[in-house]
């Protein structure tokens, strides 16, 4: 356990007979910090105990996502049909690389 950095959070024994009592059943955790309980619940169904531990599960806060958009509600279509139309498309067959088409 000490060689990988793994601590056990179970610290009462989990196997308990009329004459032992044995610490068999461990929870390893790498960060101990992360977990908020952990113990052991005697059921007294058999000779092994319960084990459980529970985790602060908080969600990482994410940055807002920033979307540019632009809005053509109030664009007037038939300026943009003849803007489009209008354009010196030739250009681009001017071009070898089609990285420099784009920004013609």
């Amino acid at each position: 356990m000490n060689y990988y950095s793994y601590k056990n959070l179970i610290k009462k024994p989990t196997c308990t007979t009329e004459t032992t009592n044995t610490l068999l059943d461990l929870i390893l955790v790498s960060d101990s910090s992360k977990v908020r309980d952990a113990d052991v619940l005697d059921f007294a169904v058999a000779d092994h105990k319960f084990i459980y531990a529970v985790y602060n599960l908080t969600p990482k806060k994410r940055k807002p996502l920033l979307v540019k958009s632009q809005s053509f509600k109030n664009t007037n279509l038939d300026q943009l049909k003849r803007d489009i139309e209008d354009f010196p498309w030739w250009i681009c067959c001017t071009f070898e690389d089609i990285n420099d088409t784009t920004w013609a």
